[in-house]
């Protein structure tokens, strides 16, 4: 009477009960129509057992599968990151990660053959001519896949190696919606943002997604962003732990002119100050050619005078200011205020 009453024609409690071994009359009917391919009829059933069991991991899975199937990518994608948002507490960490897994999963899936094609032409293209005669291509996967993650990093990849800094900060914005769990995604996003002074965005973002904070970069991205809002207690604690940790990094040069400037603005932090500005210096400007090079220490490596109208190109940054073949943090204009702040500090 149950399911008659559900509107399943032809389905009897006996036949559910055998087709499936689930104790929910709505679940069993959801997943027998599931495993008959009805998928329609499953995914109208399996939105009603979400309805009625809000917290059902089994439910929301195969909600967003089928939603891909017959609606959108953002579709099936938002179904899990309501579900997340919504039961986060009383999910397991196992069940956390399959979720974010089906997340990344959905967000690189190909939903289309066109779209695949047209990404694998891109990429045929990237590696036998570059990324200029690759750009129409994955824009066209990007028409015909949207929204899928796949796409966007290789786009974002193109044009970040073309210098199209804008179109890859918006790049990156879609691709990190798209996948928001992707830590790697997280951290380029940031150092975008960064280099458009966007610095409220990476703190909130690293704020409402602590576990993206994996990585080296990360954790400068955010020490950065809290500096340039005015957060410098905040801040220099985050660099500070960074540089003092046990185990080695390899950090970026604004590591180092930053903390000079934090403890620039400290009463009694003129010394260390000048250690961190001469340290970002030897590492920042590349030195002229010497017959003998040594190991770097903290005095200034002298370098040619750089004019305040200069433009230092990535032949001329040292490598270490690179991050995947860019400069975020836009180490050229830092020399200039390094030395002024040095100037400053020997005269006070």
């Amino acid at each position: 009477m149950f399911f008659l009453s559900l509107g399943l024609p032809g389905v009897t409690v006996a036949s559910l009960y055998h087709a499936v071994a689930s104790t929910d009359p709505l679940l069993s009917a959801a997943e027998y129509y599931y495993d008959h391919q009805d998928y329609r009829q499953a995914l109208r059933l399996y939105q009603e057992v979400l309805k009625h069991q809000p917290g059902s991991l089994s439910a929301v899975i195969k909600v967003s599968e089928l939603k891909l199937m017959y609606d959108t990518r953002q579709s099936a994608r938002d179904v899990l990151l309501q579900f997340i948002a919504t039961q986060n507490s009383l999910l397991s960490a196992d069940s956390r990660r399959a979720l974010r897994d089906k997340v990344e999963n959905i967000a690189s899936l190909f939903v289309t053959d066109d779209g695949q094609t047209s990404f694998l032409q891109a990429m045929v293209e990237i590696k036998d001519k570059g990324c200029s005669g690759a750009i129409p291509l994955l824009n066209q996967a990007m028409q015909q896949e949207p929204g899928n993650a796949k796409v966007l990093r290789e786009k974002a990849h193109c044009e970040r190696q073309l210098g199209a800094y804008r179109p890859f900060h918006e790049t990156l914005k879609l691709a990190v919606e798209s996948d928001p769990f992707d830590p790697q995604l997280a951290d380029s996003l940031s150092e975008a943002d960064i280099y458009y002074e966007e610095f409220n965005k990476v703190i909130e973002r690293y704020r409402l997604a602590p576990e993206l904070l994996r990585s080296t970069r990360g954790r400068i991205a955010l020490a950065i962003a809290l500096e340039g809002t005015g957060a410098r207690t905040e801040a220099l604690t985050r660099l500070q732990a960074l540089v003092s940790d046990q185990k080695p990094v390899v950090v970026h040069p604004v590591v180092w002119f930053v903390l000079g400037r934090l403890f620039a603005h400290l009463p009694e932090g003129g010394s260390e100050s000048r250690l961190y500005l001469e340290r970002f210096l030897a590492s920042a400007v590349r030195p002229e050619p010497s017959a003998s090079q040594g190991m770097l220490t903290s005095a200034v490596v002298k370098a040619p005078a750089i004019s305040a109208g200069a433009v230092i190109s990535r032949e001329t940054l040292p490598r270490d200011c690179l991050i995947d073949g860019w400069d975020p943090y836009r180490t050229e204009d830092k020399i200039l205020a390094a030395r002024k702040i040095l100037e400053e500090l020997r005269n006070k």
